[in-house]
């Protein structure tokens, strides 16, 4: 049976030369800085950041590659005595102060009606198991479509909840109060993970950007509006993952006209999720007294119907001046 290697995000030639550019830039740049002020803690963040989004590539033995795209999920726990609880749903919940007591729950109807649900997407999809996927994929022709299945377990322990009691000894030989004891006894549980991915194969020789969670293998623009704090002129454009903001305005009449703009990259963590990181400069005062500061910003931007975006983000100005931005825009693919 052939092995399953799971597709990893892959952005290739550009996308992996600007990531070594910008890592090493980052870094060259701050390296000084580290140890004396809060920026070290964002440089961290962005070079984990970027050594997890951009891997090394991913295809199969016969040079195809594959995009997925998750169409179903289910994730679940069963427990011990046998309850099932979906995810945020409390097993054991105690209640009340004293005495404590507890409130045992689960939702069995609502998981087992979704997992067959599940299973009737897999035979609607004529789905394969994951194990099959690796072949699948080599046999398969360039634009084929299929879909493929899998269910990953992890098992562990809840420690239960302890009550110490408040038993007290008296005068004369007496003990009041309530011993303590188990609320809920510790209980062995095993989660379930049940996802459902569209595949589609695509030629190894072909740039793409993909990932296992979908994202669009085609070239997009996008841009909107962005207001910065105390900078309420501003606009955002982008060409796939790569983008360029530019705020103007006045946060301080001692400094006057303030320009501020950022470059950077908009990564595509998930199919509705991108992840901003970009450097730039702040530009204020009069043209004799210009002050020019370093800016830097990470955020979140969320992607609705896949044609609108919202954006937030925290900026660090001159390595002190903290700020913020917010915007919305349009997607174009």
């Amino acid at each position: 049976m052939a092995t399953t290697q799971k597709p990893r995000c892959t952005i290739v030639c550009d996308s992996e030369c600007i990531y070594f550019v910008m890592r090493h830039i980052i870094c060259c740049f701050f390296m000084r800085e580290f140890m004396v002020n809060k920026i070290g803690l964002f440089v961290v963040f962005t070079v984990l950041l970027f050594n997890s989004i951009v891997p090394l590539n991913a295809q199969s033995s016969s040079g195809k590659r594959v995009n997925e795209r998750i169409i179903s999920q289910l994730i679940f726990t069963e427990w011990e005595d046998g309850c099932l609880t979906s995810v945020g749903f409390n097993h054991y919940s105690p209640i009340g102060i004293d005495p404590i007591r507890v409130r045992h729950e689960n939702n069995n109807a609502n998981v087992n009606n979704a997992r067959n649900n599940f299973y009737n997407d897999v035979k609607r999809f004529n789905a394969i198991s994951s194990d099959n996927l690796r072949a699948t994929v080599d046999r398969s022709q360039v634009g084929d479509r299929f879909y493929v299945y899998a269910i990953t377990t992890t098992s562990g322990r809840d420690q239960g909840f302890y009550d110490i009691g408040n038993q007290t000894a008296v005068e004369g030989g007496g003990i009041i109060g309530s011993p303590g004891g188990y609320i809920y006894p510790p209980q062995n549980y095993t989660t379930y993970n049940y996802t459902l991915k569209r595949v589609d194969v695509l030629d190894g020789t072909t740039a793409t950007t993909s990932s296992s969670s979908g994202s669009s293998t085609s070239s997009y623009l996008w841009g909107g509006y962005n207001y910065a704090n105390g900078l309420p002129l501003g606009v955002t454009v982008g060409y796939n993952f790569i983008y360029f903001s530019v705020n103007i305005g006045g946060r301080d009449d001692s400094f006057g006209l303030e320009a501020e703009w950022i470059a950077g990259l908009s990564i595509p963590l998930i199919d509705f999720l991108w992840i901003p990181i970009g450097i730039g400069a702040n530009h204020s005062g009069p043209d004799d007294e210009m002050v020019h500061r370093f800016v830097m910003e990470i955020g979140l931007q969320p992607v609705i119907f896949n044609f609108l975006y919202l954006s937030a983000t925290y900026r660090l100005i001159g390595l002190k001046q903290s700020g913020f931005t917010i915007g919305a825009g349009f997607i174009f693919r």
